[in-house]
């Protein structure tokens, strides 16, 4: 909390909202886990206006059919494709509950990483004067854009979390299948979104607090062109390093 909450805090008035998804037991054979979800994985969240609903019946709201036609990129008769879309309809929740209390810029983090850095409090201003602006983890683009975290302007914002609507559309240009960074990329872009590097670094927790290794090298992202350069996110990255 205290590397995303405590620094929006720094800057203003702050509201929490999140979207969960009401199980008891994890099952994801991509990501090895397997065992039971304990209730104290909520305790952190009791200050939000959190939203439980039951897992698949989300799938009903969206043509899983027509994205199935599209084929599965992952590989795995399409239960990451499921876990994506229950992934981004968890956003669009979200930001929908977000666009009630009319935010200046919005924080959105995934509940099931360890921040290792800060938000950057001068990185939350800049997107509350620039609507249109999106912050983006510079690690792990796969092709598109990292879509772990992201501090985004009061336009941009309705953008990043409602993507899920413009899956069909992307598939369709292609013609590809569902792809998670791919259509983060396409979609921002679509919308005139513009794009700087958040120098953050943030690791996946899986069932039994098992941290993920990631690769951070910022070497590796192929992206747009108003990125901060290369040694101003070093400086960054030194700075905001605790």
């Amino acid at each position: 909390m205290e590397n995303i909450v405590e620094q929006a805090r720094g800057v203003g008035d702050v509201a929490l909202f999140g979207h969960f998804y009401d199980i008891g037991t994890i099952v994801n054979v991509r990501s090895g886990e397997s065992g039971n979800l304990g209730q104290e994985n909520f305790d952190l969240f009791k200050d939000f206006n959190l939203q439980v609903d039951p897992p698949e019946h989300c799938l009903s709201l969206y043509d899983m059919d027509g994205i199935r036609s599209y084929g599965d990129y992952y590989n795995d008769e399409f239960k990451s494709v499921k876990n994506l879309v229950h992934q981004l309809h968890s956003l669009k929740t979200v930001t929908t509950q977000i666009e009630e209390y009319q935010p200046d810029a919005v924080i959105f983090a995934r509940p099931d990483l360890l921040y290792h850095d800060r938000m950057p409090a001068w990185m939350i201003k800049s997107a509350a004067r620039h609507p249109d602006r999106c912050f983006l983890a510079h690690w792990q683009w796969w092709g598109g854009y990292n879509d772990r975290f992201a501090i985004c302007g009061k336009k941009a914002f309705r953008h990043y979390g409602k993507r899920i609507d413009r899956i069909l559309d992307y598939c369709s240009k292609g013609p590809q299948p569902l792809h998670a960074e791919r259509l983060l990329r396409e979609t921002l872009r679509s919308s005139g979104v513009g794009l700087r590097q958040l120098p953050v670094r943030a690791s996946r927790v899986r069932l039994g607090d098992v941290v993920k290794e990631e690769n951070f090298d910022a070497r590796r992202t192929v992206g747009p062109r108003r990125l901060l350069p290369e040694m101003a996110l070093s400086h960054l990255l030194t700075r905001f390093h605790l």
